[in-house]
């Protein structure tokens, strides 16, 4: 499986802006046909408590944006968009569409950022879900459901193997998000793949840290590339190539970027960190 992150940073409050840096973005470096595309927790927006901007309307446009995204690139694509209003409040979702356009799954985030007043505008999920792709069994999460462990638990049992944390985890608890997801993986022989958003919104900062860990717990960035160096537009590429490994070949604009070395992960996973915006990369074996 290829899982492309897109670390975005979203306009505040400005649905369109958003989108169009999800679009400029994936023509700076387009996915491979078949990826799993994975945006940040309310993508179109930030984390905004004004449910009568973020909340989509009845005709889902968020939701038709992912897909047609999908749908152009021949990918499955995950975010994270607000459900239409229900007695004035909404719920805070990760929805994943299939190659073909159609909804692949539907998750409610189920614990809520209550700090931040985000119980007085949504209302919680009620349950885990798990869909299978790719031969994986992938259960997606919400931002701070990642401080309750017994929802990844709750996944585990039904066989998930892939979890997918979409976030906007603010820097100065950066901390706390690196180490939960290295114990979610771990207490649940799992990989996790955790994709925050960068940059600023008018209350706090994002340093992004979006990372992928083995099911031992051990993060698939090189060590020496810090997280903290993240800036929108990177890319995080993970191959599971089936215990063939692979080498950088050709960087196809010519400029040197730092990139990690491939790095064993198990089950023949390896991972490549592209630290320059819009660099086209070529893997080969």
């Amino acid at each position: 499986m290829n899982v492309q992150i897109l670390q975005t940073s979203p306009i505040w409050e400005d649905k369109l802006a958003s989108q169009a840096g999800v679009i400029a973005m994936l023509e700076r470096c387009p996915p491979v046909p078949g990826s799993l595309l994975v945006l940040p927790e309310m993508f179109s927006t930030g984390f905004s408590m004004n449910v009568a901007v973020t909340a989509q309307t009845e005709a889902r446009e968020d939701e038709a944006f992912l897909s047609g995204v999908a749908m152009k690139h021949h990918c499955a694509v995950m975010g994270g968009v607000v459900s239409p209003l229900v007695e004035g409040k909404a719920q805070n979702e990760s929805v994943t569409f299939g190659p073909d356009g159609e909804l692949l799954a539907r998750y409610a985030k189920q614990q809520l950022f209550c700090l931040g007043g985000e119980a007085d505008c949504h209302t919680p999920g009620e349950a885990v879900i798990a869909f299978p792709l790719q031969g994986f069994m992938v259960a997606p999460f919400v931002c701070y459901d990642l401080r309750f462990p017994e929802l990844f638990r709750d996944a585990a049992m039904v066989g998930a193997n892939l979890l997918v944390v979409i976030a906007s985890w603010p820097v100065k608890r950066y901390h706390h998000w690196l180490t939960l997801l290295q114990a979610r993986a771990i207490e649940n022989q799992a990989y996790m793949v955790g994709v925050n958003r960068a940059g600023s919104d008018p209350h706090l900062h994002y340093n992004g840290r979006s990372v992928v860990v083995s099911l031992t717990g051990t993060s698939l960035l090189m060590r020496e590339n810090p997280p903290d160096r993240f800036r929108p537009g990177w890319t995080l590429l993970i191959c599971r190539s089936g215990g063939k490994s692979f080498r950088l070949c050709e960087i196809l604009d010519g400029r040197r970027v730092l990139v990690s070395k491939y790095c064993g992960a198990g089950q023949g996973c390896c991972v490549v960190f592209c630290w320059e915006m819009g660099v086209d990369l070529r893997l080969m074996r």
